[in-house]
C-alpha cells in the first residue's frame, strides 16, 4: 500500500530512489515508497517536487508509480518529497464532492455512475439515468445539491480502506467495483459506500460546499458539472460580486434583479423596432436618387446601392423594390465596421447569373456567398473599393 493510500494528509516524505530510466518526456524515476497519487480513477495526479526537482507527472504502470522528472536522480539516493498540497487537497475535495452527487442521485434516481472528470476549471461525473432519461431539470439538480450540503454539515466520518474478502460482502456497495483484487472502499457515513482508490478527506465537513453547475445529456447518458470545496466558494463568490454590481446597474434589489432585466429588455426592444423604422424610412427615401443613376448597360440596368449599417429588414426592401423593373439588376452593399454584406439580384426578365456575379466581382475584395442565379448573399472586406467595384460591374454587365 502506497503512502497516499495509508494517509492522504501526508504532506511530506522520505524514500529512496528503486530506477531512473530516460524516456522522451523526461527521466521515470521509482522510488520504494511514494505520497504522489498517480492520475486514475478520474482524479489527475499530484504535483510537487522531489529533492526540490518539480513532478512533471505521475503514472502508475502494474504496480509501480512513475514520477515524471526533468532530471535524472542515481538509484539509491535518498529522496525527500514534498507534495503540492493546495492542489492535492483540492483533488480530494472534488472526489468526495463526486461521491455525495453521485450517491444521492443514485438513490433519488437509480442513476449509475459511470466516470468522473476532474478538471482544472470543472469537475463533471457521467451517470446512466436508465429509464429516467439522460436529464434532471434545475429543481431536480437544486434537490441533490441540497440533500449534499446537509450531508456536508453534518460532517460524518469519511473511511477509505482495504475491506477483506468478507467484509466486502457484508458492505452495502452502491455499485459493483470495476476490479476483483485489491479493492478500496469509500464509506461516508451511513449514506455513501462505494469502491474507489482516490484521495479523500476524513470527513464530509472538510468539502465545505458543492454547486452544482449544470447537466447536458451525452450519448444517452447525463453528464453533471460540479464544484466543491474552494472552487465553490470561489465560484460563489465571484457570481455574487457580478450580481451586487448587475443590482447596482439596473437599481434593483435582491429578489427583484430579473424582473427588472427583463423590463429594460423589452423597453429596448420597442425603441430597437421603432429605430429600425426610421432608419428603413430613410433607407428607402433614397430609392429615387439610386434609380436616376443607373447603368444602362447590355445585359440589364443595373442598380448599386451603397448603405451604411442599415436594418436588414430595409436592405431586403430596397433590394426587392429596386429589381422590380424587369430587366434589372441590383447590388445592394451594407457596409459595417467589419464587414460588408451583400445582396446580388436580377429582375424576372434578367439571365444574368447573379450568384456568378457576386464571386466574379467580389474576388478583389476578399468576397464570398452564392445562392440562387436569380438572388445571392455574401460578404466581403469593408474597405473595398466602390469605384473599382462599379467600373468591374460595367464590364461585367456590359
Amino acid at each position: 500500500m502506497h503512502l497516499y493510500h495509508k494517509d492522504a494528509y501526508i504532506k511530506e516524505f522520505v524514500s529512496s530512489v528503486v530506477s531512473c530510466e530516460k524516456r522522451n518526456n523526461g527521466f521515470a524515476v521509482e522510488l520504494s515508497d511514494t505520497a504522489f497519487y498517480p492520475t486514475g480513477g478520474g482524479q489527475p495526479y499530484d504535483m510537487g517536487n522531489i529533492n526540490g526537482i518539480e513532478v512533471a507527472n505521475v503514472i502508475k504502470e502494474g504496480d509501480r508509480v512513475i514520477h515524471i522528472l526533468p532530471e535524472s536522480i542515481d538509484v539509491g539516493t535518498p529522496v525527500k518529497g514534498v507534495i503540492d498540497w493546495e492542489r492535492r487537497f483540492d483533488h480530494m475535495c472534488q472526489h468526495a464532492g463526486d461521491h455525495l452527487i453521485a450517491g444521492i442521485i443514485y438513490k433519488k434516481f437509480g442513476g449509475i455512475t459511470l466516470g468522473l472528470h476532474i478538471g482544472a476549471q470543472e469537475s463533471y461525473i457521467d451517470v446512466d439515468m436508465g429509464k429516467h432519461g439522460p436529464k434532471l431539470t434545475r429543481e431536480e439538480l437544486d434537490d441533490v445539491e441540497r440533500e449534499a450540503m446537509t450531508r456536508i454539515q453534518q460532517d460524518a466520518p469519511i473511511r477509505c480502506w482495504f475491506p477483506s474478502d468478507r467484509e466486502m460482502k457484508e458492505l452495502p456497495l452502491r455499485k459493483d467495483p470495476t476490479v476483483d483484487s485489491d479493492i478500496r472502499v469509500v464509506l461516508m457515513g451511513d449514506f455513501e459506500c462505494v469502491a474507489c482508490a482516490g484521495t479523500h478527506p476524513s470527513t464530509t465537513g472538510q468539502i465545505g460546499m458543492v454547486k452544482i453547475l449544470r447537466m447536458q445529456p451525452n450519448r444517452g447518458n447525463m453528464r453533471v458539472f460540479f464544484l466543491a470545496g474552494k472552487r465553490a466558494f470561489e465560484h460563489y463568490q465571484r457570481i455574487w460580486n457580478e450580481f451586487e454590481k448587475t443590482c447596482a446597474l439596473f437599481s434593483a434589489a435582491e429578489g427583484t434583479l430579473f424582473d427588472r432585466a427583463n423590463q429594460y429588455q423589452e423597453s429596448v426592444k420597442k425603441k430597437t423596432s421603432e429605430l429600425n423604422g426610421f432608419r428603413t424610412k430613410a433607407v428607402l427615401s433614397r430609392i429615387d436618387d439610386i434609380k436616376k443613376n443607373v447603368l444602362k448597360l447590355k445585359k440589364a440596368q443595373l442598380y448599386i446601392a451603397c448603405l451604411d449599417e442599415a436594418p436588414e429588414n430595409a436592405v431586403r426592401e430596397l433590394t426587392a423594390q429596386l429589381i422590380e423593373n424587369p430587366k434589372a439588376a441590383a447590388i445592394v452593399i451594407n457596409r459595417t465596421a467589419d464587414k460588408a454584406s451583400l445582396i446580388f439580384a436580377r429582375g424576372e426578365g434578367c439571365s444574368v447569373d447573379m450568384g456568378d456575379a457576386l464571386r466574379t466581382l467580389t474576388l478583389p475584395f476578399s468576397g464570398r456567398g452564392g445562392g440562387k442565379p436569380a438572388y445571392a448573399m455574401g460578404a466581403m472586406s469593408s474597405d473595398f473599393d466602390l469605384e473599382i467595384l462599379t467600373n468591374n460591374a460595367r464590364r461585367f454587365f456590359n
